[in-house]
């Protein structure tokens, strides 16, 4: 596996390392949903037996997805990992960017893709605002350290997603940390 995607993987555990308490006893439904994996991901889980749905030869999820027959139904909102048992991941040592980031991810907000912190998330509403504005420094420090390369990897594989899923209806609220321009443009 890329070594600048282990390093990132690694910030982002250590960024959120007391996480764990809240993620126990959430119920929100967050954590659910279409887990889009980058390439080495795809290859690293396939190697542990994840099951691995891929969509127009370019995009590849965790199967989360309802079947009818011999036909994957990607149409569902927000279906239930099915990685997750009993609130807790089975691969956590192995989970995605998508997951690790979570609850920092890329928002399309108009014309622009964004950093966002989503709100729903119970480490995010527990955030007052000194401590929300440190953690936002966290994140953009952790992703001005990023290789551009991996960014717009990122950002590549976030634009496919994005191309085939609608954000689902709902109070799904967000705060923009920074547009993903402004930290490419910001990298050597």
């Amino acid at each position: 596996m890329n070594p600048d995607l282990l390093k990132l993987y690694s910030e982002f555990d250590y960024l959120y390392r007391d996480i764990g308490l809240i993620c126990r006893d959430c119920r929100d439904h967050d954590c659910e949903g279409y887990v889009w994996l980058l390439k080495d991901e795809t290859e690293s889980l396939l190697d542990i037996d994840v099951q691995i749905v891929e969509i127009n030869d370019n995009t590849s999820f965790i199967h989360s997805f309802e079947e009818e027959g011999d036909v994957v139904r990607v149409d569902k909102l927000k279906p239930p990992c099915r990685l997750r048992e009993a609130g807790l991941c089975t691969i956590y040592k192995n989970r995605p960017l998508v997951c690790r980031m979570y609850p920092v991810g890329l928002v399309t907000d108009k014309d622009d893709v964004v950093v966002a912190l989503h709100q729903d998330c119970g480490y995010a509403r527990r955030l007052n605002k000194s401590d929300k504005q440190l953690f936002f420094q966290r994140v953009l420090g952790i992703l001005r350290r990023t290789p551009k390369a991996l960014l717009r990897e990122w950002l590549e594989s976030y634009l496919l997603v994005d191309r085939l899923s609608a954000f689902p209806e709902g109070l799904n609220t967000f705060e923009v940390i920074s547009s993903l321009k402004v930290i490419l443009n910001e990298r050597r």
